[in-house]
C-alpha cells in the first residue's frame, strides 16, 4: 500500500541489492515457483526485517508474470489459528465420541448386569426365584425370554414329577401289603 503508484521495476531486494522484479521473474522458472526475501511492513516503513514469500507463475500467452506475496509471519499465525481450531474441534469430537461410546456400552451392560443378578438369585435347586427382566437390546431380551421359557418348562416338569411321585407314594403307602417290583432281568426294585 505504501508503494501504490510507484514504478515497481526499480525496487531492490534489500538482502541482495538486485532488482526485485528480476528475482521474481527468475523465481517463476524454478521448481518451487517462489522467492523468499525480507521487506518492510505498513506501519514499519524502512524496517526491512519481515520475512516475505512471493509465489510466481509465468502466463505465456500474454507474457505476464502473476505474483502473489505474503508475510510468512502472517501465514504462520493463520496456520496456527487453523491448527488450534482443528485441535479444539478434534478434542470436542473425541469427547463426544467417548461419551457416546460410554452410553452405548452402558445401555448394553446394564441389562446384562440385571440379567446376571436375577439369574444368581436362585432356589435350592438352582432355579431363578423370579422371572428374568426382558430389557435392553433385542438379543438380551431374546436371551431373557429363552431363559424364562426354560425355567418355566423345568418348573412344570418338576411339578409333574412331584405329582407323580406323590401319587405313586400315596399308592404304596396305602397298600396293605408290600409292593415289590422286578426289572426285566428279574432283579428286585
Amino acid at each position: 500500500p505504501n508503494l501504490a503508484g510507484t514504478n515497481g521495476s526499480q525496487l531492490k531486494n534489500p538482502s541482495t541489492g538486485n532488482l526485485l522484479l528480476e528475482e521474481i521473474k527468475k523465481a517463476a522458472f524454478t521448481p518451487e515457483r517462489s522467492l523468499d526475501y525480507i521487506w518492510d511492513k505498513p506501519g514499519n516503513e524502512g524496517e526491512y526485517r519481515f520475512q516475505k514469500k512471493a509465489y510466481v507463475i509465468y502466463y505465456q500467452p500474454l507474457g505476464w508474470y502473476i505474483n502473489a506475496t505474503l508475510y510468512t509471519g502472517d501465514l504462520e499465525k493463520r496456520v496456527s489459528r487453523v491448527a488450534n481450531t482443528l485441535v479444539l474441534f478434534s478434542a470436542i469430537f473425541l469427547v463426544i465420541a467417548v461419551l457416546i461410546a460410554f452410553l452405548v456400552i452402558r445401555s448394553i451392560t446394564n441389562p446384562l448386569n440385571l440379567l446376571i443378578q436375577a439369574i444368581s438369585k436362585t432356589d435350592k435347586n438352582g432355579i431363578p426365584l423370579s422371572r428374568l427382566p426382558a430389557r435392553g437390546t433385542i438379543e438380551i431380551k431374546a436371551l431373557s425370554n429363552t431363559i424364562n421359557t426354560m425355567v418355566s418348562s423345568i418348573s412344570e416338569s418338576r411339578k409333574e414329577l412331584k405329582t407323580q411321585r406323590d401319587f405313586s407314594g400315596g399308592i404304596i403307602d396305602s397298600a396293605p401289603f408290600i409292593v415289590n417290583g422286578l426289572s426285566t432281568d428279574w432283579t428286585t426294585t
